[in-house]
């Protein structure tokens, strides 16, 4: 008889144990996305004349404000661990986006001791030049039976490019291309709802995603050659642009659970 108790009492904390096991269940999932994007920013050029007086420069500075909207699609995949009502998870998506375009615009620069105001045209594009990749971490609770909110914290990355053609309104200086690119990260900080499509194993999302300013992208260039008259010719200006980007996007998925 006392031995048939201790027996009963080992099995209690297995019990335990198991049924604790029992509330935690995973699996891996696949999704493919719909996405919406707001994109802003503002382009920064400087033209810059130090050749005749290196000890003070001339400079003048203008700025054109962005806002791109576009669209395009995603893939994700991930794994996710459920335990009484708590979803934590973590994914790794690919995005593919368009929203470049570009802008033109036109700004005023006084040469130094010239009369004459010169009007410099600028073109300008900011764009990413591969598929934008996040890594980043879900957690959700599910409020009720049929909708589960969700808050997202993550990173992500692409190689964004700036393109800047700035040339003269009048004269004969020939047009210059300042160029710039490299590998930028962004914080994604992002909400949303998930709710399954009937007794399937395939669920519907809605998120939006707030991606944090990143350090700016640096261009520079010069006019190489043309003249307006000799003494403009002894100091061509030196050009650079500057930008960055903050950006806001909404995104539709459709999810499948696997078992």
């Amino acid at each position: 008889m006392a031995k048939s108790w201790r027996k009963a009492l080992l099995c209690v904390p297995l019990l335990f144990m198991s049924s604790a096991y029992a509330d935690w269940q995973g699996n891996w999932l696949f999704g493919v996305s719909g996405i919406y994007t707001d994109r802003r920013g503002e382009v920064d050029i400087g033209t810059l004349y130090n050749g005749a007086f290196p000890l003070f420069p001339l400079k003048t500075e203008s700025g054109k404000r962005y806002s791109d909207i576009g669209a395009g699609y995603g893939l994700l995949a991930g794994y996710q661990i459920t335990c009484q009502g708590w979803i934590w998870g973590i994914e790794a998506s690919v995005d593919w986006l368009d929203i470049s375009s570009k802008r033109a615009f036109v700004y005023p620069d006084l040469l130094p001791f010239e009369i004459t105001l010169i009007e410099w045209h600028a073109q300008s594009e900011y764009k990413s030049e591969v598929p934008l990749v996040a890594l980043s971490g879900r957690m959700a609770y599910k409020m009720a039976p049929y909708f589960i909110s969700y808050l997202r914290l993550g990173v992500e990355g692409d190689d964004e490019s700036l393109d800047v053609i700035i040339s003269p309104g009048t004269g004969s200086m020939q047009s210059t291309v300042l160029h710039a690119s490299r590998w930028i990260w962004h914080y994604i900080l992002g909400v949303g709802f998930e709710v399954p499509l009937g007794c399937s194993p395939i669920t519907l999302r809605a998120e939006y995603n707030f991606h944090s300013r990143a350090e700016p992208l640096f261009a520079h260039g010069r006019i190489h050659e043309g003249v307006i008259n000799p003494f403009v010719d002894q100091i061509l200006p030196v050009f650079d642009a500057e930008m960055s980007t903050i950006t806001n996007s909404g995104k539709v998925s459709f999810v499948w659970n696997f078992s």
